[in-house]
């Protein structure tokens, strides 16, 4: 039987468009051999059941990316689509029905401020925000939209919301910074609630490249949020209170030391202590280059546990996952307050089989937890990422770390278009190779590599393997927000820097075949997938880099 798949900007059934013509897609799936559209008719309607578009029928094949061409889409409203497509003998297929939801769709619909500690941030900190309210009635419908200067988990009575990882994502953050829509319904009752937020430094205030500058964007850590209920509009303001989170450091290159045994673990839920929380101060919005996301964020993805743990020449304990990988360790285990697990990570042993991490430069790589000690405890180090295959148990309680120790690849989720397998077992590694490669290097940015301290969006890499990239897995929403980075960063007289988002700045721009990733990239993806509005985007950029 014949079945059509529909997508909403390349999206299936996205929340928090900011487009006010969002574009339709369709791909019509079946056993007949040689069957092809001839016509097609879109109909959309809000969540009233209104019409508010009708394209009637029309005579074309064309089944990819057709604006909205309806009556004006509200902020924050859900709307329903459905086509019916006619094939070569006049038959008729219709959809099931699909959704998007549009977004704030202006800057201007954030209505609260920016919030931030009152107190000092120190280097490699994370900061705890929250705010407590009571709802009188149960709401049939709740959005959160929320962004940060730092990268940010959100939390509602006491769960974390969605699965993304890195919101808001790394973009040039001095003219573009994204946000993300959340459907908060389900965390939500009657009572007291608490909507709650971790900030960590991330990209935006923590050391960046070999050189290793610090605060390239900003140096405070700040959380910008609306959360719409039925009845209820909260906003960031004054009514929040913060306090600093038990982690000693938290970072990319060096990794995160957290501390149980000081954690409230109801500190983001009504039944959370009080002390220690101080207030917050505000600052207005001004920025305005604040968009909705624009690819999909990284997620947790493929799951590894140990394949063997060994005692090297050396006498150090190491756990090998067989597989190098970017993401990080989880860890589950029992053990006694102030018991601590601490851990390195490694891509490779050396020639004698030891532990090998000169090619980290000066990344330090590390897992620190001290143990709460109340029974089983589960710590996810997600404020910092790791490329990796091995780890040394620096410390680690009596207990088997085959047991306690998982390895999550973390990779922005994209889709897997391609595969390739062959009689000979080491081409296929080979593409296996290529495939992991591509994962460790797609998360936010097409990094040269995910592991030392560098992880940097070097253009003459992406401008290599971008066709392949685009081939491997659907890197087009990846790589179209990505270009307008690059457009972002571009110098006024069309220079394009080696890396961007571009926190190498003074002269490091204008080399050829680097830079001519401004003109390639976006044929590549054009190529690809056919979209002429990538090359009508980025055209003013890549005419400026060839002049």
């Amino acid at each position: 039987m014949a079945q059509l798949f529909l997508r909403t900007e390349d999206r299936a059934n996205p929340m928090g468009l900011d487009q006010i013509s969002p574009r339709f897609s369709w791909i019509l799936e079946g056993e007949d051999i040689g069957r092809r559209q001839t016509a097609y008719q879109i109909v959309a309607w809000d969540a009233y059941g209104h019409c508010v578009w009708d394209s009637g029928k029309i005579e074309s094949d064309s089944n990819m990316l057709i604006p909205y061409r309806g009556m004006a889409l509200l902020p924050r409203s859900r709307y329903t689509w459905q086509v019916t497509i006619w094939d070569e003998k006049g038959n008729a297929v219709e959809s099931e029905e699909a959704s998007f939801e549009t977004g704030l769709m202006h800057v201007r619909g954030f209505l609260g401020e920016w919030i931030s500690p009152e107190t000092e941030q120190p280097d490699e900190s994370v900061w705890r925000l929250r705010r407590k309210f009571t709802l009188e009635e149960e709401p049939k419908r709740a959005r959160a939209y929320v962004t940060a200067h730092g990268i940010y988990h959100l939390y509602v009575n006491g769960c974390r919301v969605g699965q993304d990882e890195f919101t808001p994502g790394w973009t040039s953050y001095n003219t573009r910074l994204q946000y993300q829509t959340y459907d908060i319904t389900e965390y939500l009752h009657v009572g007291e609630n608490c909507i709650a937020a971790e900030v960590a430094e991330g990209w935006y205030r923590g050391p960046l490249g070999w050189v290793t500058k610090r605060d390239i964007y900003g140096d405070r850590l700040e959380f910008l949020g609306r959360f719409v209920m039925d009845g209820l509009d909260l906003q960031t303001d004054r009514e929040w209170e913060s306090i600093q989170a038990p982690y000693d450091y938290a970072g990319f290159y060096h990794g995160l030391a957290f501390d149980a045994t000081r954690n409230d673990p109801l500190w983001n839920d009504v039944s959370g202590s009080g002390e220690g929380w101080g207030t917050v101060v505000t600052r207005p919005v001004t920025e305005t280059g604040i968009t909705a996301q624009e690819n999909i964020p990284p997620r947790r993805k493929e799951i590894f546990t140990p394949v063997s743990v060994f005692t090297t020449p050396k006498g150090e304990r190491v756990v090998d996952f067989g597989q190098n990988l970017v993401g990080w360790v989880e860890l589950k285990i029992s053990a006694k307050t102030g018991d601590w697990v601490e851990f390195s990570h490694a891509e490779v042993l050396d020639r004698d089989g030891n532990f090998y991490t000169d090619n980290y430069r000066s990344a330090e790589a590390k897992m620190h937890y001290v143990c709460r000690g109340q029974g089983e405890e589960i710590f996810r180090p997600d404020f910092s990422y790791y490329g990796f295959r091995y780890i040394r148990l620096d410390a680690f309680p009596e207990a088997d770390p085959s047991e306690c120790l998982r390895a999550v690849a973390v990779y922005s989720d994209m889709e897997v278009t391609a595969g390739f397998e062959t009689s000979d077992e080491q081409v296929n590694q080979l593409f296996r190779n290529i495939v992991w490669g591509q994962k460790g290097n797609f998360l936010e940015v097409p990094t040269d590599c995910p592991q030392r301290d560098e992880r940097l969006g070097w253009t003459g890499d992406i401008e290599v393997f971008s066709r392949t990239a685009a081939t491997l897995m659907d890197s087009k929403l990846f790589l179209t927000k990505w270009l307008r980075d690059l457009s972002a960063d571009q110098l006024e007289n069309g220079a394009v820097p080696h890396v961007i988002p571009d926190v190498l700045g003074g002269k490091a721009n204008a080399s050829a075949a680097w830079a001519d990733a401004a003109v390639i990239v976006p044929w590549n993806l054009y190529q690809v997938y056919g979209d002429p509005s990538i090359l009508e985007e980025q055209y003013p950029s890549m005419k400026a880099w060839v002049e």
